[in-house]
């Protein structure tokens, strides 16, 4: 990598300022960026559901009341004006007197109305002076139809909000799991209307995110975020910051693939054992193969150990010689295994949930995901692995590694299947015809990256990867080979790989993780604010 473009991807990495004091002033300088080139936008229908106090006091008194907060910017103002009088004197009177239903509200708005956006809002939350102005600049620029956007929270006043939630862009797999969208949502009136979800009853926040489930399949990935905090929601004092509503989705597999577990391993008995143990002792799965893939064993007991396993009919081994090359090892795996699926383990994992080879299925049989990876602890119980997040720790870093593992995670996200940028082979399912198509790991890669590269590559041939808490294993990490910088020669080995990567995928790095929120610290795995 040319030392300028190095010199960029630091610069783009540096932050202002620590956390959240640095948060804020880029925030304040994009406020006053913002400020400066407002322009025309189109017109928006606001729907507040349902009505408080405050929208009851700002309706006494005339004010516009469309979204929730006094605006002072030119894309508030007149919200309403694209209405006729008596609609908007019918709102206004509705809020204050509430004789109609947030519902009928929202069709007068909607039936009435020339508006292209509807807006939809909860009680007790404000939105930033610019949200609408950012909300039509981002159409403008992108052609999204659905748009949410990053939140936080306060007890008094929005001046003093204390917990933001700093949302992944979408994903097709992260929404039904989870309503990252939450409660301030744009859409196109034209999309409600393909949708068929002008039945504004369902827009209530009991069932919200159905309706943006809805909404989403209607947009067709025509949906964006805006990685700014736009909304802020009130909580009584002393009161729990909640979680995002969470959902298990499952569903069942399709037919009975076969299911190719490939076990690169250099002697190290006691951990190949306790791995294949795991396997045969504990997976419902029954429809699979083991292809133990030896390389530069020195020790008479792994021989023997591997003519016991070969008494069983599911496993087999396989030998490559030369020196270790992980990426070479699976490829040749692949080459002599004969499942639908490639399941890529390393010796030293241990299965802890009987589901988790159906868990990987239900997604990588979709034509539209081409990996699947899964929930690892170390042997304390912490996280280990939870998907892997580009440019994070300047490369590629896991989420959540260290967190304890009965928690939930930054805003819920360990508790619900997702769409990540990469998972590591540790544990990682691909469809066989996914592998081969992208001719395997690329083997000048043969000791680290060679699993991000792949997903990498996998993403840029179309299709997704997808990490799912359901699939739960341990592992004992690196307990083969060590640490990658532990000898002078794993030194070289990875600077030269980390060299390589950058090379590669340097205006990735550059660019972000899409499912990383960039008001989130680079430099570390735990979700703390830059």
């Amino acid at each position: 990598m040319k030392l300028k473009e190095g010199t960029r991807f630091l610069k783009h990495c540096v932050t202002v300022g620590p956390g959240e004091a640095g948060r804020r002033i880029r925030e304040k300088r994009e406020d006053e960026r913002i400020r400066r080139e407002l322009e025309r936008n189109p017109s928006v229908s606001g729907f507040l559901s349902p009505p408080d106090r405050m929208a009851q006091e700002k309706a006494a008194a005339g004010e516009s009341l469309c979204f929730h907060a006094v605006f002072y910017t030119s894309a508030a103002s007149g919200a309403l004006d694209a209405f006729p009088d008596s609609v908007r004197r019918e709102a206004l009177q509705s809020l204050a007197d509430q004789t109609l239903k947030p519902a009928d509200i929202a069709d007068g708005l909607f039936q009435a109305g020339e508006g292209d956006w509807m807006v939809f809002l909860e009680p007790d939350g404000f939105l930033h002076p610019s949200a609408l102005y950012l909300c039509a600049k981002c159409a403008g620029e992108t052609g999204a139809e659905m748009i949410y956007a990053d939140e936080d929270f306060f007890t008094d006043c929005p001046g003093d909000r204390f917990s933001p939630y700093f949302k992944p862009d979408y994903g097709p797999e992260s929404l039904p799991g989870c309503n990252v969208a939450g409660p301030f949502l744009a859409c196109r009136c034209s999309l409600l209307k393909r949708a068929g979800a002008e039945d504004f009853a369902a827009a209530d926040p009991d069932r919200r995110w159905d309706l943006t489930l809805r909404l989403a399949e209607a947009a067709e990935g025509k949906i964006a975020h805006l990685p700014r905090i736009l909304y802020y929601r009130r909580l009584p004092a002393g009161a729990p910051v909640p979680l995002p509503p969470l959902r298990r989705v499952s569903g069942p597999v399709q037919g009975q693939p076969l299911v190719s577990i490939l076990i690169p391993n250099k002697d190290h008995i006691a951990d190949l054992k306790r791995c294949v143990d795991s396997i045969r002792e504990k997976t419902a799965w029954l429809r699979y193969e083991i292809v133990v893939i030896e390389n530069n064993s020195a020790e008479e007991d792994t021989f023997r150990y591997y003519r016991e396993l070969e008494r069983d009919g599911r496993i087999r081994v396989v030998t490559r010689q030369g020196s270790f090359n992980y990426a070479a090892l699976n490829n040749l795996g692949v080459r002599e295994s004969r499942g639908e699926q490639i399941l890529l383990l390393n010796n030293d994992t241990e299965v802890i949930s009987p589901s988790w080879i159906q868990e990987m299925l239900l997604y990588t049989q979709r034509p539209d995901v081409g990996a699947a990876g899964a929930k690892l602890y170390y042997p304390d119980g912490t996280i280990q692995h939870a998907g892997i997040g580009i440019g994070i720790k300047m490369l590629a870093g896991h989420y959540h590694r260290g967190f304890p593992g009965d928690s939930p995670g930054y805003f819920g996200r360990l508790n619900y299947a997702q769409d990540v940028s990469a998972v590591t082979a540790a544990c990682m399912m691909i469809p066989r015809s996914v592998y081969e198509s992208l001719n395997g790991m690329d083997e000048t890669f043969p000791v680290v990256f060679n699993d991000v590269d792949l997903c990498l590559r996998i993403r840029h041939s179309g299709k997704r990867i997808v990490w799912t808490p359901w699939a739960e294993l341990t592992h004992y990490e690196s307990l083969s080979r060590g640490p990658d910088e532990d000898t002078p020669e794993k030194k070289r080995f990875f600077v030269r790989e980390t060299n390589r990567f950058l090379r590669r995928w340097y205006r990735e790095l550059e660019k972000g993780d899409p499912y990383y929120n960039p008001n989130l610290t680079r430099w570390a795995e735990d979700f703390s604010v830059r």
